[in-house]
């Protein structure tokens, strides 16, 4: 993380994407409730290092990842499924987070699946920004609540 000016973090937000083992939690939950079926396309917006289009790929999924830092050369072409998974909460603009969902809303065909970290903070102890806090990690995160 790095001061640009007074105001303003710079904050690496490819450091949020994780390793996975497995399908994430919300990318299994779409493929179980038959939302992301093998013959759709889809397009995984914000994908990370691309472990679930991975995954989805060897499953003969018709799978595609684009991430401005990890796949920044992937087409953002229409998809009949367009996932942003956990990428809202990444990032520490309000006003580019409706952005990348208008990008990412302009891409389906058919269906918008959206998922972001809900409930507490896992990391307490971060710095408070923006709407949000900067992890240990020096990377930003919102975490989303439902009303009462």
């Amino acid at each position: 993380m790095t001061l640009k000016n007074a105001d303003q973090l710079t904050v690496p937000r490819h450091k949020a994407a994780l390793k996975r083992q497995e399908l994430s939690l919300p990318m299994a939950a779409t493929v179980d409730a038959w939302i992301l079926l093998p013959h759709h396309a889809h397009l995984d917006y914000g994908c990370g290092r691309g472990d679930d289009v991975s995954f989805l790929q060897a499953m003969n999924f018709r799978s595609r990842g684009y991430d401005p830092y990890y796949f920044p050369r992937t087409p953002k072409r229409a998809a009949d499924v367009v996932t942003l998974l956990y990428v809202l909460s990444t990032i520490e603009i309000p006003a580019l987070r409706c952005e990348v969902l208008i990008q990412a809303y302009q891409l389906i065909r058919h269906t918008l699946v959206v998922s972001a970290i809900t409930g507490r903070s896992r990391n307490h102890a971060g710095i408070a920004y923006s709407d949000g806090i900067i992890t240990r990690w020096g990377t930003f995160e919102k975490c989303y609540s439902t009303p009462n």
